[in-house]
């Protein structure tokens, strides 16, 4: 609970956000004010799952303050489910040198773990895309 997802792989990025801290510790920062969509997704599994079942939930934080409509929830209904997948997407506004973050802010730890070779199964991962709309 409380967990900040670590980015650990970048496929694309600008000078516009700097990404230099999301491996190590999640944050990313914005150097371009603006408009932004902000799409994120988990493929991923609680660990060990609860009774009553619990819900697992994510959350984008701008400068250590939850983003107002950006929460998003799925659940593990058993425990050979092995990955479910949840998305959003929200409209931020950023200032130059804010700080955004994703985070488990459920009660219970989200399990990201590759599935075992052969399966079906998703692979585990969190991702985030983040899409200039408008400069200010």
């Amino acid at each position: 609970p409380g967990q900040i997802v670590i980015l650990e792989n970048t496929i694309f990025s600008t000078a516009g956000i700097d990404l230099a801290q999301a491996g190590a510790n999640g944050k990313i920062t914005i150097n371009k004010a603006g408009w932004y969509d902000v799409y994120t997704g988990l493929c991923g599994s609680l660990n060990p799952i609860a009774s009553p079942l619990p819900v697992w939930t994510l959350s984008l934080f701008k400068n250590g303050v939850i983003v107002p409509g950006s929460t998003f929830a799925n659940m593990t209904l058993s425990p050979e489910q092995k990955a479910n997948e949840i998305v959003a997407d929200v409209f931020v506004h950023f200032s130059a040198g804010d700080i955004l973050e994703l985070a488990n802010t459920s009660t219970a730890n989200v399990v990201l773990q590759a599935p075992s070779l052969g399966t079906n199964a998703q692979t585990n991962s969190a991702y985030l895309k983040l899409v200039l709309l408008r400069a200010d």
